[in-house]
């Protein structure tokens, strides 16, 4: 009687289900017997899925599902091989399911299951045996009644499928459409590369999360944000393919992002640098990374340098090596950056710009120099002028000069137009600086700068804070190497010289000692920059320039053969040098003219004139008219009326001739 109960109530369950709509196939076989009920249980009798859900299971991809009745289970196959390594995620997307996973090998046996009480459950597995395998899905209770819509995903990290390969040096674009997905990027690369991956959220919720798995899927390095912006730096124990697992941190947020990836030895898609020859370029979108390279010898003194141009970047420079090491860098929380770099090793070398926080974007503009064999230089030889400008802020000028062993270098710089201020440094043929003046002014003289080694050396200018643009004219020349005239026609060579060397001994024992300390007082760079920064760059100052190289063989001639006006002279140009020296420099405001310089200017030139030609009287009557008004002036005032003043025209005969080969 209980058999036959039995066998009524398994027809009656039967016909039941056959009144079911074709359309929901995925109603559950009813276990006859309590034995069925618990081989279900154990998954040895599996459902069928609904029509829209797949039997096979799609690699990589998301697809959609329903537990609709009370108790499904909807199963679903794959091949696996041994060692691999697979997860598996389920997310409910309706209802009240509270989903459980298990999966089973090809003989029937559980490998890995886990369940929730919430709406979202993964399992990760390892691969012993090859075949086909079984993912079961269903509610983790089966009496508790709860249905409901779902999404799932499965990859494996080692092999994945549905892949994105991608180069270095390239940007990709992609979103997370569905929270519980992984995008999956693959790239090759060899044993000790050094590689930079980042990831930036465009839009959307997700919180980046990032891990990068080799061909058998060991995690090499990883990292997740609660943010929208993570980054890897991994070093590549072998040659071989490698992934990129991007997804939301909480498997939950969707969202559309920027993916990078660089190298930072042998990198890709790198601008070639050149040296002397600036770069304008953009970081375009945030977390970018642009990449250049260059080539450099061992013992190399580079500097590099980077102005933000536009935007809101901090800009973030760093120099790598052929092994993708770390060689130097900076970043300043401004708009500008740079630092020096010495090469060990020759070779390529790899520079990386970006944004210091990677969020921000902006144009910049990149310098590379080397201070020792610099490029794109401007050759300068001594006892020469030449206008240069710096055309953009923290742009920069070099010229080369070649020198001899024991000379001596002196530079003179005056600004003609814009804001700059200068700094100036002398290298030498290995790059050392040598020397280096600076100012907040107009003006600028390095003086005295002795060459220890001979070869090419590199002058470099800079506006001094590196925010303000300008001409400028620079004028070079040395003690030694301006092949002064054997005649010694400047007078105030001669008198420095005593001076010039080119004196007799004779000539020596017949003058003073006093005259000979107070001529040895005198500095010739304080002459030569008036000339050259304060008289050269204007018409009016040109002119007295002229005027003075005229007259000067007789002046010399007049003050070698009368120790009273050399004696007047010096104490003259003594008395007026450090006046000289604050107008050269730019300071001329900070120092007045006194009634005593006047009057040592006034004695010299009345003897002058006394012992001259009636030429020579003639000039210097007429440059003395109102000479006497100077008195009490600041040097900057009485430049401005000397020099602008057209009627006012006061020769002061401290302006030194430059008597070099090939000078006008």
């Amino acid at each position: 009687m209980r058999q036959h109960n039995r066998m009524v109530l398994l027809v009656l369950l039967t016909f039941l289900a056959g009144m079911l709509p074709v359309a929901q196939p995925a109603m559950p076989v009813m276990a006859a017997t309590m034995n069925e009920v618990e081989a279900n249980e154990r998954g040895e009798i599996q459902t069928s899925p609904q029509a829209t859900c797949p039997i096979s299971f799609p690699v990589g991809e998301v697809f959609d599902c329903e537990i609709s009745i009370v108790d499904e289970v909807d199963t679903y196959s794959l091949v696996a091989q041994q060692n691999d390594r697979w997860f598996f995620r389920v997310q409910r997307t309706a209802g009240t399911l509270q989903p459980r996973m298990r999966l089973f090998d090809p003989n029937n046996n559980e490998v890995c299951s886990n369940y929730t009480p919430g709406a979202y459950t993964d399992i990760s597995c390892d691969i012993t045996t090859n075949g086909t395998y079984t993912l079961q899905v269903r509610d983790r209770s089966n009496s508790s009644g709860r249905t409901g819509t779902y999404l799932v995903y499965g990859q494996r990290v080692n092999k994945p499928a549905n892949t994105t390969s991608v180069a270095f040096g390239s940007q990709t674009e992609a979103s997370i459409e569905y929270g519980l997905e992984d995008d999956v990027y693959q790239f090759t690369a060899d044993i000790n590369d050094k590689i930079n991956v980042r990831v930036w959220r465009d839009a959307g919720a997700m919180q980046p999360g990032m891990y990068l798995y080799d061909s058998v899927g060991n995690q090499l390095c990883g990292s997740y944000t609660p943010g929208v912006y993570v980054g890897l730096n991994c070093t590549i124990n072998k040659t071989d393919t490698y992934f990129i697992f991007i997804r939301d941190r909480n498997v939950s947020n969707t969202g559309t992002y920027t993916l990078h990836i660089q190298r930072r030895n042998n990198p890709g898609n790198a601008v070639p640098l050149s040296y002397g020859v600036p770069i304008d370029s953009t970081i375009s979108v945030p977390a970018e990374m642009d990449t250049y390279t260059f080539t450099a010898d061992a013992n190399d003194q580079t500097f590099l340098r980077v102005k933000r141009t536009s935007g809101n970047l901090t800009p973030d420079l760093y120099v790598y090596d052929a092994s993708g090491d770390a060689v130097c860098g900076n970043y300043t929380p401004g708009t500008f950056t740079d630092f020096d770099c010495s090469i060990d090793t020759s070779g390529t070398y790899t520079v990386v710009m970006d944004d210091h926080g990677n969020e921000k974007t902006g144009s910049y503009t990149l310098y590379l120099q080397r201070k020792n064999n610099p490029g794109n230089a401007v050759a300068m030889a001594f006892g020469q002028t030449l206008d240069g400008e710096i055309e953009a802020v923290g742009a920069f000028d070099t010229y080369t000069v070649l020198a001899n062993e024991n000379d001596v270098i002196n530079i003179s710089l005056a600004r003609t137009a814009g804001d700059i201020n200068f700094w100036v440094g002398v290298y030498n043929p290995v790059g050392e600086r040598i020397c280096y003046n600076y100012t907040s002014s107009a003006r600028l003289s390095i003086s005295n700068c002795v060459i220890s080694d001979s070869g090419q050396h590199t002058v470099l200018v800079f506006d001094r804070a590196d925010d303000a643009v300008g001409t400028y004219s620079i004028r070079l020349h040395s003690n030694s190497n301006d092949n002064t005239s054997n005649t010694c026609t400047c007078p105030v060579v001669w008198l420095t010289e005593i001076l010039c060397q080119n004196v007799t001994t004779t000539l020596a024992r017949t003058l003073s000692s006093t005259l000979l300390q107070d001529a040895a007082n005198l500095d010739l760079d304080v002459f030569y920059g008036v000339r050259d920064v304060v008289l050269n760059p204007t018409p009016a100052g040109q002119r007295y320039i002229g005027l003075y190289n005229t007259h000067a063989p007789e002046i010399t001639g007049l003050i070698s053969q009368d120790t009273a006006l050399q004696e007047q002279a010096v104490a003259a140009l003594n008395a007026w040098q450090p006046n000289l020296s604050a107008l050269a420099n730019g300071n001329g405001d900070t120092v007045t003219i006194t009634a005593e310089q006047m009057q040592t200017m006034n004695t010299f030139l009345d003897n002058l004139a006394a012992a001259g030609s009636a030429e020579l009287q003639a000039v210097i009557a007429e440059e003395r008219q109102d000479i006497n008004d100077l008195a009490g002036q600041t040097m900057t005032a009485a430049e401005e009326s000397v020099l602008t003043d057209e009627d006012h025209m006061v020769y002061l005969p401290f302006i030194v001739k430059g008597e070099r080969e090939g000078e006008k």
